[in-house]
C-alpha cells in the first residue's frame, strides 16, 4: 500500500502500554559511540549524537524497518532548501541546526548534529537537555510504502517499509523510546555570552544579583556607562582621574542593587 501523510515520531498525548523487547547493541552500535567519545575534543560545542530511529515497536504500534529512510536521504542530502531539517519538537520555525552525518548503522538510524548555539531557543533546549541526562530523537516522515502485521500476541500494528523523510526533531518524550541521544559535548563555561538576556540569568544563576530585575537594572546601568570600562591606555590622560572618579560613584550606586 502506498500512501502520503506527515508523520511525527514524538510521544502521542496519551501514552500506550507496550511490551517492548530489549534488543542489546551490536558492536557496530557501540563503536559509532566510542568513537564520537574518543574524538570528542575536536568536535564544535553543541553537537549532538544517537539513534533517529529504530526498528523497535514505538508508542504507536508502528515499527520501522531498516533503510526505510535511506532513499529520501540520499535524494534530499542534509544541507540546502530541501536538505533534512534538524528541529526543535518538530516546529518548523524552530531550526536548531545542521546535521552532519545522518545514516543507517546496522538495524537503525544513526545521527550526528550540530546545534546553533547562538540561537536562544536551541541553547535553552540544550541546557535543559544537559540537566536531565540527554533527551531524545524523533523523525518527521511522509508514509510512503507500509503494511500491517500481526505480531506473537495477535495483536496489529502498522510495518513503515519507506517513508520520505523531513526533519528530525530533538524531544523530550519520543514516540520510540529506544531513540535516544547518546552523546552530547558540553559547553565551554568561558563566562561570554551571545545575548543580554543570558548574561542576566547568569548573573542571578552565580548569585551576584538576587532577581532578574537587579540584573536587567545592573546591565542597563553598565550599558549607560559603558565608555567607564573602556582601556586605561586608550583614554586621554587628563580625563583619567575623572574617568576613575565617575566609577567610583557608580561603583557606589550599583550597591544598592544587591
Amino acid at each position: 500500500m502506498t500512501s502520503r501523510r506527515l508523520f511525527k515520531k514524538e510521544a502521542p498525548a496519551r501514552r500506550q502500554r507496550l511490551d517492548l523487547k530489549y534488543v542489546p547493541a551490536s558492536a557496530d552500535e557501540i563503536q559509532a559511540v566510542l568513537a564520537i567519545k574518543a574524538i570528542g575534543d575536536t568536535l564544535p560545542e553543541g553537537y549532538v549524537a544517537g539513534w533517529a530511529s529504530t526498528p523497535d515497536l514505538d508508542l504507536y504500534r508502528h515499527v520501522v524497518v531498516p533503510g526505510a529512510f535511506n532513499a529520501s536521504i540520499q535524494s534530499k542530502g542534509l544541507t540546502g532548501p530541501k536538505g533534512i531539517k534538524l528541529l526543535i519538537g518538530h516546529d518548523r520555525d524552530r531550526v536548531a541546526g545542521a546535521i552532519r552525518v545522518l545514516e543507517t548503522r546496522g538495524q537503525s538510524l544513526w545521527i550526528e548534529s550540530e546545534l546553533n548555539m547562538k540561537i536562544s531557543y536551541v541553547r535553552d533546549a540544550y541546557e535543559a537537555a544537559m540537566m536531565v541526562g540527554g533527551f531524545s530523537f524523533s523523525v518527521g516522515f511522509y508514509l510512503e510504502e507500509y503494511e500491517f502485521k500481526i505480531d506473537a500476541n495477535k495483536e496489529e500494528y502498522l510495518q513503515i517499509n519507506k517513508g520520505e523523510l523531513e526533519e528530525v526533531s530533538i524531544v523530550p518524550f519520543p514516540g520510540n523510546p529506544e531513540a535516544v541521544m547518546t552523546y552530547m559535548k558540553e559547553m565551554p563555561d568561558d563566562g561570554i555570552y551571545s545575548t543580554m538576556a543570558e548574561l542576566e540569568k547568569a548573573l542571578v544563576a552565580d548569585g551576584l544579583v538576587k532577581s532578574r530585575n537587579a540584573a536587567a537594572r545592573l546591565t542597563r546601568a553598565v550599558k549607560l556607562n559603558y565608555k567607564l570600562f573602556e582601556p586605561v591606555a586608550e583614554r586621554p590622560a587628563l580625563v583619567a582621574k575623572e574617568k576613575i572618579a565617575a566609577l567610583s560613584t557608580l561603583i557606589g550606586d550599583l550597591k544598592g542593587l544587591f
